[in-house]
């Protein structure tokens, strides 16, 4: 069975400001690029694993509502998760078990956004 995702858009006001807090809280780094009259920054990718982007684009708004992105938390979440008040942004839910499925917890970024993090331990 293949991912049922393959690409995500986080739409972002302010693309350094954004770029800086994913960097430090998922330890990454972003490729910022532009594209017509818009500007993105992509996460790493992979053959076979979903990716995505931080986007900056007229008419696009950082949203606390709607669909929840999951990132993967790595082996543990709290790491990254320690890092989201750091950079800028706002626990939300803090690591919560979801069953046989792992951990979970909630995150605000620096644009508004409400984002999740995962991990199975």
């Amino acid at each position: 069975m293949n991912n049922f995702v393959v690409w995500f858009d986080i739409p972002v006001k302010n693309l350094d400001r954004a770029m800086k807090f994913y960097s430090m809280v998922m330890s990454v780094e972003l490729k910022p690029m532009e594209i017509g009259p818009n500007k993105q920054a992509n996460f790493p990718f992979a053959p076979g694993v979903a990716s995505g982007s931080l986007k900056e684009t007229k008419g696009s708004e950082p949203s606390a509502a709607g669909t929840m992105l999951y990132l993967n938390g790595g082996e543990d979440l709290s790491v990254p998760l320690a890092r989201v008040e750091a950079a800028g942004g706002t626990i939300i839910k803090s690591k919560t078990r979801i069953g046989e499925n792992g951990f979970m917890a909630i995150f605000k970024d620096t644009e508004g956004n409400h984002v999740a993090l995962h991990s199975r331990k």
